[in-house]
């Protein structure tokens, strides 16, 4: 969880497929991460949303800011990617179960 939004999308999709492979028939892939919204407008939304509920969290400024400075690093995808990526790695079956923001959990069954 939480760790192949920091991979590029080439390796994103080396990953499902690898994931896909390592699986036995009727096995599943669940994940949760960050991911893009559906476009510019709805990611927008999820920025302020996150950044509203991390100012209003009781951190320290510099702990926001630090927050704020390492999602510069991240590499996430839309979600509507990330599934036609496990998709073409041969699952049968892939969704977002569940989404919150910018928070997703990906399943996907081969």
């Amino acid at each position: 969880a939480l760790s192949i939004h920091h991979l590029d999308d080439r390796a994103k999709e080396r990953l499902y497929a690898r994931c896909y492979d390592w699986l036995k028939p009727g096995g599943r892939f669940i994940n949760a991460d960050q991911a893009l919204g559906a476009g510019e407008h709805m990611e927008d939304v999820c920025q302020r949303d996150w950044l509203d509920r991390v100012e209003r969290s009781g951190l320290e400024r510099t702990e926001i800011d630090a927050s704020i400075a390492r999602r510069k690093l991240d590499r996430s995808a839309r979600m509507e990617s990330q599934l036609r990526w496990l998709r073409s790695a041969g699952f049968s079956e892939a969704d977002v179960m569940y989404r919150f923001f910018t928070f997703a959990v990906f399943y996907a069954r081969k």
